[in-house]
């Protein structure tokens, strides 16, 4: 048979996987796995809001509608937006990824620009559509290639992957504003925002009147519910939502409803966003404690965090990852993530981890 090659290959970040389960299997040692964006500092906490599910009502076993249940969108209408967007600009995706894939299939564009410093799934992504794929290294470069480029969309990752690094909202709003009023796709990949900032962030509802603006979200992050593939796509765009949403039927016809059902209680009921505040603030304070603690020993890339501030799940350390797993310590090499050269010799790391799990591992490097 004759097969339409997608000309990508497998992420490299698998291999670094299979490497660190054989160490630990043949060593018996244990290691410190942050080469995947987990969130690892506590779990949140489902039991009590499973049992409030009636899994014999038929709206549970019978198809969800293509663009997501109802009062799951009417919930991420209040948590996000502030109850000021509607419904039917919300769609449910199987995840932040599947977001993103159907966004640049939907959009007619020729180039995709990230920033210098991205998740390599990107590029993979605009590989996969036949889109070329290039890069800014930061707000004012971007803003100089919108006024020279035509049939591009924009990727604004914030806070970022690879580096965890975090632009003030005045000039993400600002940049935002000068992409739009360019007609320009403006693709907001967002999934680790509302770990730091919860229920009562603005942000959401400030972007409503930009035109152009494509919300990519997912749940992995901000709730720590990766397994559950469930995450959403808001444009106040018509003729983007309605293409988008034939895309989105035709490649799931509907995402999993037992997750939408749980993610709607936790956006909406007391309960469940009680759950989600227990989980963040966990979280965020050992993430907050293990990036201090990279500063303040001097692993932190901190050359790479200009006019930003150093706040996601991931962090840049000024260590290779040759000598990181020689501490039993697993991440990626940066160079994995840019296009430049020159970065051999730092890795990405995750650093939502226990902190005293974190520091443990670290420490006998930083007595050296």
């Amino acid at each position: 048979m004759e097969i339409r090659p997608t000309g990508v290959k497998i992420s490299d970040i698998i291999e670094i996987g299979n490497r660190a389960r054989k160490y630990i299997q043949e060593t018996g040692e244990k290691a410190l796995l942050i080469h995947v964006g987990i969130n690892n500092v506590t779990q949140l906490d489902l039991n009590s809001l499973v049992q409030k599910l009636d899994f014999n009502q038929p709206t549970m076993q019978n198809y969800p509608g293509a663009s997501g249940l109802v009062k799951l969108k009417n919930s991420i209408n209040q948590y996000y937006f502030g109850n000021k967007t509607s419904d039917n600009l919300i769609h449910i995706t199987s995840g932040g990824m599947n977001g993103l894939y159907l966004t640049l299939k939907t959009l007619n564009i020729s180039t995709v620009y990230t920033p210098a410093f991205y998740w390599g799934t990107y590029r993979m992504l605009s590989q996969i559509n036949r889109l070329q794929h290039s890069t800014y290294n930061d707000f004012n470069h971007l803003a100089r290639l919108a006024v020279e480029t035509d049939h591009a969309a924009f990727i604004i990752n914030d806070p970022g992957n690879p580096l965890g690094e975090k632009n003030p909202d005045s000039e993400l709003l600002e940049i935002i504003n000068k992409l739009d009023t360019l007609g320009h796709p403006i693709i907001l990949d967002v999934p680790y925002r509302k770990l730091f900032t919860g229920e009562t962030d603005p942000f959401y509802q400030r972007i409503l009147s930009f035109e152009n603006v494509i919300v990519v979200e997912s749940f992995s992050k901000s709730l720590g519910l990766s397994g559950y593939r469930t995450g959403f796509v808001h444009s106040v765009n018509p003729l983007f939502n309605r293409e988008f949403g034939k895309n989105l039927l035709y490649c799931s016809n509907g995402v999993n409803v037992v997750g939408q059902e749980i993610i709607h209680l936790l956006l909406s009921s007391e309960e469940g966003k009680q759950s989600a505040r227990n989980y963040q603030q966990e979280t965020v304070e050992h993430i907050c404690k293990n990036i201090q603690w990279l500063q303040e020993n001097g692993f932190l890339a901190n050359q790479l965090y200009k006019n930003t501030t150093p706040t996601g799940i991931y962090a840049a350390v000024n260590v290779s990852c040759d000598i990181l797993e020689k501490h039993r310590i697993f991440g990626v090499p940066l160079s994995f993530f840019t296009l430049a050269s020159g970065f051999e010799n730092y890795a990405r790391i995750c650093v939502s981890e226990q902190h005293a799990t974190f520091t443990s591992f670290f420490s006998p490097l930083a007595r050296k």
